[in-house]
């Protein structure tokens, strides 16, 4: 494990969120930073598309091409985790 990911590991991460915050969200704001602030980043935020197909439910991470952080605007990336192999 790298010294960058042992620091963040220092601090208590107890759950499956926080740990996901520890490692994902600082590799999604490097992007925001290379991308010069061009996209926003979102964690933890319900977005619902469709629920008579199953595309509902709160997204572990969310990309979307506004740099204006205050609501989700097409187009985006959604990033979840599998749990137990269950997308």
């Amino acid at each position: 494990m790298g010294d960058s990911l042992k620091r963040r590991f220092a601090i208590a991460v107890d759950t499956e969120k926080a740990r996901s915050e520890v490692i994902i969200n600082p590799v999604l704001l490097k992007v925001r930073r290379i991308l010069n602030s061009s996209i926003s980043v979102f964690s933890g935020e319900e977005f619902n598309v469709d629920a008579s197909i199953g595309l509902n439910g709160v997204c572990d991470f969310l990309l979307c091409r506004s740099p204006e952080q205050l609501t989700v605007e097409a187009p985006v990336i959604v990033i979840v985790k599998a749990k137990k192999a269950d997308l």
